[in-house]
């Protein structure tokens, strides 16, 4: 009975450790150094120099010259993204 007892007034001891406080406490806020806002690229934004054209025009290809069409597209959108310019 005794090691029992041991054992709750050991449970209760860690139970008041753990306890959590819902009081807020404030803190002073620590010195944040915030860096450029630079602003947003087309490339930021997901947008493409150069569209692709609409499936109404791609359906009317072959599928052979709409691939091309695709890659060229693809290569000029790149060019223009990595020297951050229309090439």
């Amino acid at each position: 009975q005794e090691r029992l007892f041991q054992r709750l007034l050991d449970a209760g001891r860690s139970l008041e450790q753990d306890e959590y406080s819902e009081e807020r406490e404030s803190e002073e806020p620590s010195d944040v150094v915030r860096g450029e806002v630079r602003q947003l690229t087309e490339n930021d934004m997901g947008l493409l120099p150069f569209e692709i054209p609409n499936p109404d025009i791609m359906k009317e290809l072959s599928p052979a010259v709409r691939q091309m069409v695709l890659e060229y597209f693809d290569r000029i959108n790149k060019s223009v993204n990595r020297r951050g310019r229309i090439p």
